[in-house]
């Protein structure tokens, strides 16, 4: 006998429901997918590229010096010729794979900026190899967050996805997997896309999950291929006495002031690249590679993305007045390497700055007697420096946990962050990002307004 209740109608309904949705679905997310799969795989790529070119660089300079004693003309020469390659690749063949690429995310999910994956991609990939395994002073988050919108972009072309929201969402889901590749960090990726480009993430429920999936199966990826653990190996820190949370805050509203003049200082710094580039198109390229070859070679700690200051400042054996000087020299050394265009981003520079200011205020700290640990105050230094550039704390906060384990002071970050936004705020700064887009979206219009 037939059963004729209530249940019979609902099953069928809900069932045929249910396998609608996943034939809409299952196609999108299988493609966000492969585009964190793609984002892990062109990161570990880049990671590995570098570290052969900066090993490579080093070894025929030490050779140099060994033959004729010419171990830093070489190192010079070699880093010269990169920077100068690495910019040339940018503009002659794709203008908008300059600097960092996040703004250019921002654009095209803005509606703003066209997004070239088939430029993009490779200028960015070699452009990156070039510029940081020449030494200077920038980071690859900024080449595999714009390759991973780039592979969004690509991959939904591909896979015949022509809605223009799912393919906002999967270039927002290459930007997350980019990331959490860079870093190791899937959540501070995913967060970023949903902290840093609210204004341009379409949020529902598809783009989300799209980001999800990109940002673990990246993360997933990159652990397979190289064996990643932290990003950053350090101590991991007890819980701080709520007392000392004061010393935090005092800490964030002077991490706030640098912020703010970190990003007036790098938008002056690329006026004034743009009008002597106008007369002399190559030289600050090759002045500035020449000098961070010859960095390299005589205090290594001072050129590269900055892990290896990072971890020499760590130590707590470096003096508060030299960590001041390695402060200013790398504040100014980021400026230069960034005005050349030269592919490369800021997140790892504002990261060894962080912690540089963070040891220097810790040592401070313990030597009157108000705390005993100032390592703690260089993870909150790392998070608050890069809460108040980019204006996304949350981000920098489980940024800097991810990458530290450092889980145990999410109270101090949290307080060291939302003192430096505030701060920052407050001087009437905004965030580095919608500054570079305004830049490049004037320069566009009016090549001569940004001069």
């Amino acid at each position: 006998m037939q059963e004729t209740g209530p249940h019979s109608r609902w099953m069928p309904r809900s069932l045929r429901q249910f396998e609608v949705m996943n034939r809409k679905l299952a196609p999108i997310f299988v493609v966000a997918a492969l585009t964190g799969a793609a984002t892990g795989c062109i990161a570990a790529a880049l990671l590995q590229s570098v570290s052969l070119v900066d090993a490579g660089r080093a070894a025929l300079a030490g050779a140099a010096e060994t033959a004729f004693g010419g171990g830093a003309a070489v190192s010079m020469l070699l880093s010269a010729a990169m920077t100068v390659g690495a910019v040339a690749l940018v503009r002659f063949f794709a203008p908008e794979a300059a600097g960092s690429g996040i703004q250019e995310i921002e654009g095209v999910l803005e509606g703003m900026r066209a997004l070239r994956p088939d430029r993009v991609l490779p200028v960015k990939l070699a452009g990156g190899i070039l510029s940081l395994g020449s030494g200077l002073s920038l980071g690859r988050e900024g080449p595999t967050i714009h390759m991973g919108g780039a592979l969004g972009r690509l991959l939904g072309r591909l896979c015949r996805q022509s809605d223009p929201q799912v393919l906002h969402s999967l270039v927002a889901a290459g930007a997350a997997a980019g990331l959490a590749a860079a870093f190791n960090a899937p959540l501070a990726g995913i967060l970023f896309v949903m902290e840093e480009m609210r204004r341009e993430f379409h949020f529902n429920f598809v783009s989300f999950h799209c980001v999800v999936i990109a940002a673990v199966v990246a993360d997933v990826m990159l652990r397979l291929l190289l064996d990643a653990g932290p990003a950053i190996a350090m101590t991991v820190f007890p819980v701080p006495h709520v007392q000392s949370l004061w010393l935090f805050f005092l800490f964030g509203l002077l991490l706030g002031g640098v912020g703010v003049m970190f990003n007036r200082l790098l938008l002056a710094s690329l006026r004034r690249v743009d009008r002597a580039a106008a007369r002399w198109p190559w030289l600050f390229a090759l002045a500035v590679g020449a000098a961070f070859g010859l960095i390299a070679w005589v205090y290594p700690d001072l050129a590269g993305g900055g892990y290896h200051v990072l971890h020499h400042a760590l130590t707590g054996q470096v003096a508060v007045p030299l960590l001041v000087l390695l402060f200013v020299c790398r504040f100014a050394g980021t400026l230069f390497c960034y005005a050349t265009s030269a592919p490369g981003g800021i997140f790892a520079p504002m990261l060894a700055l962080g912690t540089l200011l963070g040891m220097a205020f810790g040592q401070l700290a313990v030597g009157l007697g108000l705390t005993t640990f100032p390592g703690m105050f260089a993870v909150a230094g790392m998070g608050a420096l890069f809460a108040a550039t980019v204006r996304a704390p949350l981000t920098g906060m489980v940024l800097i946990m991810e990458m530290t384990r450092n889980y145990a002071l999410t109270l101090p970050l949290l307080v060291t962050c939302i003192a430096s936004v505030v701060t920052a705020e407050t001087l009437g700064g905004r965030p580095i990002y919608s500054l570079l887009l305004d830049r490049t979206l004037r320069r566009e219009q009016d090549p001569a307004a940004s001069r």
